[in-house]
């Protein structure tokens, strides 16, 4: 058992670490980003959408395309400050230890961009995006695939995976670490147990797409990334959307 003062001394050390480490400068032309606006397009447009895990804003603001109104929820205060200058009403919460500061049955939509990889308890997160969803609300998440083409291949060398840490602080067992420092990634899925997570949460697929990473890599690597995004299963990024299931007893597909 970890005792109380403990526990929260804890807390305290991961919502530091989040201080400066959170989503910045969100472009439209990215292909995270722009298969998110894709798909909010063929979608929308909404009334409300909310922004999980907001960072700075900047993908909040390009939500607002499609939504008349768009929250965000981020713990950083320096990230909720830099949005607010954004017109984002941005909530500061924690949402690993929280409740969303919202009413159920609030958003048409809830977007979570590279968040539930942080979470240690993905299943209370999950059940808190039910929650505030509408019924047939739609939740669009991307997050990293542990079983990538190059973690495949990494994982046959004896490196740890890309876009996996087993330490807050230290980017350790990597193979030419993709950033600097560690990324804070707890909880890292196959499609195969994302799929299965996001329908125990009657949070049913509707479309999954591959995405590149974000950062640039060097020819012919970028290549061979862009080629591969065509295969979910094996890209780096997925971009799962999905339609909140109101009958917990049908069956995806019935």
């Amino acid at each position: 058992m970890v005792a109380n003062g403990e526990r929260g001394s804890r807390t305290a050390r991961v919502q530091n670490f989040y201080a400066t480490r959170y989503g910045k400068d969100e472009k439209p032309e990215s292909m995270r980003v722009n298969l998110i606006l894709k798909a909010l397009n063929a979608l929308g447009p909404f009334r409300r959408t909310l922004d999980v895990g907001c960072g700075d804003g900047s993908l909040s603001v390009l939500l607002a395309r499609n939504s008349e109104q768009v929250a965000g929820i981020e713990v950083s205060m320096e990230a909720c400050r830099i949005a607010h200058s954004r017109g984002v009403g941005v909530a500061r919460a924690d949402v690993e230890n929280y409740a969303f500061p919202f009413q159920p049955e609030s958003f048409d939509v809830v977007v979570a961009g590279e968040v539930i990889e942080h979470m240690t308890d993905p299943d209370e997160f999950l059940q808190e995006v039910a929650r505030v969803l509408k019924p047939h609300g739609h939740f669009i998440l991307t997050t990293p695939n542990l079983a990538s083409w190059y973690n495949r291949l990494l994982l046959l060398l004896g490196y740890q995976p890309h876009h996996t840490d087993v330490s807050y602080w230290h980017n350790v067992g990597k193979f030419r670490p993709i950033v600097d420092g560690a990324s804070g990634h707890v909880r890292v899925f196959t499609l195969r147990a994302l799929r299965e997570l996001l329908e125990i949460h009657h949070l049913m697929p509707v479309s999954i797409q591959g995405s590149t990473v974000a950062v640039p890599l060097p020819f012919p690597l970028n290549v061979v990334e862009r080629g591969l995004s065509r295969f979910p299963s094996i890209s780096s990024v997925f971009v799962v959307l999905t339609q909140k299931e109101t009958d917990p007893s049908a069956k995806m597909g019935a």
